[in-house]
């Protein structure tokens, strides 16, 4: 079957195999497409195989290795480093905060077993360890047509922080290391104190939950072994009108197109979607005038003027 982008199933096709393996799909539209075949041994089992961009009106795929990959992650810390309590283990095609997991890796029965997660594609993933704490280690790896086994050396986090928020706006805040490699979350209680065990030392930040070193509240150091005494002043949030605008992008014949490149140009500069997924595109921007910008292999980029209206 095939499925039209990575996180939708707004069209899906259907063919059988000949007796050589050969199949077609027919009356597709262009757009970003994933193959996947059924699990032979497990009825309703669909297994990714590949990832095409559709751009002409014909195209020979030729011949489709199997080119999926079991990953084992098997996880080695430095002697004096506590064991995460990991509550969640996943990858992700790339490194931004809000993408959608590809794939939920399942720890093995032996305690000291890898983390497993079957039918990947080859390419370079992003894993992603949680803690109970919700405290990210985020690490790119390399998975390669073959089974992969993956060997992660946590660093050593004996270091935290600890301290009070004050302020009107009193929230809680997340902190990062620069590298945007580990990534912990500040809840304080009732009277504002907080404290964050286990880091490894490094340059982090302190600040919204969006990751932007531009809006930090405060930037700090932390050395190996060091429990810092932070006190965080948290400013007043600002009242600030907001708008969203969802954009659907279709074809001549109306069919819609997923992978299309999206943005807003606006006095500030581009402004890039929020969301951009088979469900369609999504943008939040002060209100204003815009221009949409829409381009897509095999079509003249579209320009658009467009508004930004307040939203109550």
């Amino acid at each position: 079957s095939a499925t039209d982008g990575r996180h939708s199933s707004t069209f899906r096709y259907y063919a059988m195999t000949e007796h050589d393996g050969r199949f077609t799909f027919g009356g597709i539209p262009k757009g970003k497409w994933q193959i996947y075949y059924e699990d032979t041994e497990q009825r309703n089992n669909w297994i990714i195989t590949s990832v095409f961009d559709l751009t002409d009106r014909y195209i020979d795929l030729g011949l489709i290795p199997s080119g999926i990959s079991t990953v084992r992650i098997s996880i080695e810390y430095m002697e004096g480093t506590p064991k995460w309590d990991i509550a969640k283990a996943y990858l992700k095609e790339d490194d931004k905060l809000w993408s959608q997991p590809i794939a939920q890796l399942d720890k093995s029965p032996d305690e000291n077993g890898p983390y497993v997660a079957k039918y990947i594609l080859p390419g370079e993933h992003y894993l992603v360890l949680m803690r109970q704490d919700y405290v990210t280690l985020r690490q790119p790896i390399e998975v390669t047509e073959n089974d992969v086994n993956i060997i992660v050396q946590m660093p050593k986090c004996a270091s935290g922080i600890y301290g009070r928020l004050t302020g009107k706006a009193l929230s809680g805040q997340t902190v990062w290391r620069k590298d945007k490699t580990v990534v912990g979350y500040i809840r304080p209680d009732e009277k504002g104190n907080y404290k964050l065990d286990n880091l490894p030392a490094g340059e982090y930040l302190v600040g919204g939950n969006m990751l932007i070193d531009k809006g930090a509240l405060l930037e700090f150091e932390l050395a190996e072994g060091e429990q810092k005494n932070l006190d965080i002043d948290v400013p007043d949030i600002p009242k600030i009108e907001i708008g969203s605008l969802q954009v659907i992008v279709v074809d001549e014949n109306g069919v819609l197109l997923t992978g299309v490149n999206v943005w807003l140009e606006g006095s500030t500069g581009p402004i890039e979607p929020i969301v951009n997924s088979g469900q369609g595109v999504y943008f939040v921007a002060k209100p204003g005038k815009y221009t949409l910008h829409a381009s897509f292999t095999g079509y003249k980029e579209v320009r658009q003027a467009v508004s930004v209206y307040h939203q109550m």
